[in-house]
């Protein structure tokens, strides 16, 4: 999610340079999303400053992203005491309240803070999820496209949307959300986020993969908040990938080993890879910068490209004694080319490791869900990889992660060439 950042404007406060200098640097951190080091400027503030509004917001959101909610909640109650015209304190305790699914009083809450700034497309949408909260799915949808609106399309909020769409479907049936992603697609067709969403609704085929264009935006707004969104969904895939590769090597084989992590993201499959075969010579590739920026900070890499991964398979000139890919092909409908890819840069006897998603929605080889991503039978997994030249194919059953309340069900796919 995009971060909100409360900006200081010179000459609106009365702070000492010093204290201005502090909440500059700040800042920087907080945009980083170095949420530690972001603190103990904004706490200098504080301490001299404790009216101080932009501290004050800033430092609540922190605690707010580190789930310290009653911490935050005290950062709102400041903020609502002393400065009741500005909408920062009512936005900050609503998202609390919507943590803590006390949707009527959150909905109450985010109702003032857009009275006092009608504007704010981030509170928008935040109502919206309070409202799908409180059982009012058709005004939460009409909350959710005003938010892209005032946005003028942005991406963040196209997302939002994307996301609402599915949930308010899953519960209410696709007849329901079909006029507005209808209107959507009308007024945003060029938009990938928009196209990719809109497949799974109304698409007469399949497509055979995410667009590089979505995956790319989808993933640069998702980068900053990445690592803890997926651990709040009890994400496992990189750990249970890593278990799969000891299963199959000796132990630190990973120190003599060339290994390719598709589609590494942050590079948690690498961390995960680190403590069970040990630090080898890693090549990530990636779409998105964003990530593989998130992922370069973590040093465990030797090389990151970015790039589309059917691109690298197929011009890349080494050849690995491994290839891993944690949550990347639910991005792909059809599994015969990117399989054929990770063919060709292995060496003979080396493993493919992946998961992937279990359809259980009908008996078509992939299912397009209209989360945006693709679910696949094991039958035609299992015949894919066959087809392109694998074998001791090993499936896994498990839960990947949780998708709102309910699990997602795949599995861990180990082969060799």
């Amino acid at each position: 999610m995009t971060l909100q950042i409360f900006s200081f404007l010179k000459g609106l406060y009365n702070i000492p340079a010093r204290c201005e200098k502090w909440l500059r640097r700040g800042n920087i951190f907080y945009q980083k999303g170095e949420y530690a080091r972001a603190l103990l400027f904004y706490q200098k503030i504080l301490r001299r400053q404790p009216q101080n509004l932009p501290a004050l917001c800033n430092r609540g959101n922190i605690l707010f992203f580190q789930k310290k909610y009653d911490e935050a909640l005290s950062d709102a109650t400041q903020m609502i005491r002393f400065f009741q015209n500005s909408p920062l304190g009512y936005s900050l305790r609503g998202r609390i309240l919507l943590e803590r699914e006390d949707f009527s009083s959150a909905a109450a809450d985010l109702q003032t803070a857009l009275q006092l700034d009608p504007d704010d497309f981030w509170n928008w949408n935040y109502f919206s999820q309070a409202l799908q909260g409180k059982g009012i799915p058709a005004a939460a949808l009409e909350a959710a496209f005003h938010a892209v609106e005032l946005s003028g399309g942005e991406d963040s909020q196209q997302l939002n949307l994307a996301y609402a769409l599915y949930e308010i479907s899953e519960e209410k049936g696709a007849d329901f959300v079909l006029p507005t992603v209808q209107k959507w697609h009308n007024q945003y067709k060029k938009n990938p986020i928009v196209m990719h969403s809109c497949q799974s609704y109304f698409a007469d085929k399949i497509p055979e993969k995410a667009s590089a264009e979505y995956i790319e935006k989808l993933f640069d707004n998702f980068a900053v908040a990445f690592d803890e969104t997926l651990s709040a969904l009890d994400y496992v895939a990189p750990q249970k990938i890593a278990a799969a590769a000891a299963e199959l090597l000796p132990p630190g084989a990973g120190a003599s080993m060339r290994i390719l992590d598709l589609g590494c993201g942050t590079g948690l499959c690498a961390e995960a890879l680190a403590g069970t075969l040990g630090k080898g010579i890693l090549t990530g590739v990636d779409l998105s910068a964003s990530m593989l920026e998130k992922a370069r900070g973590k040093k465990l890499y030797t090389q990151l490209e970015k790039m589309e991964i059917e691109e690298y398979l197929q011009t890349s000139k080494t050849i690995f004694d491994l290839v891993v890919a944690a949550d990347v092909l639910t991005y792909f409908g059809a599994l015969e080319k990117v399989f054929a890819g990770v063919y060709s840069v292995l060496k003979k006897g080396g493993f493919f490791i992946f998961s992937i998603t279990q359809n259980q929605q009908n008996e078509n080889n992939c299912f397009l869900h209209p989360s945006g991503r693709f679910a696949h039978t094991q039958t035609y997994v299992e015949k894919a990889l066959l087809y392109g030249g694998f074998r001791d194919i090993i499936l896994r059953k498990t839960i990947l992660r949780r998708e709102g309340k309910n699990k997602v069900r795949g599995w861990i796919v180990s082969a060799r060439k």
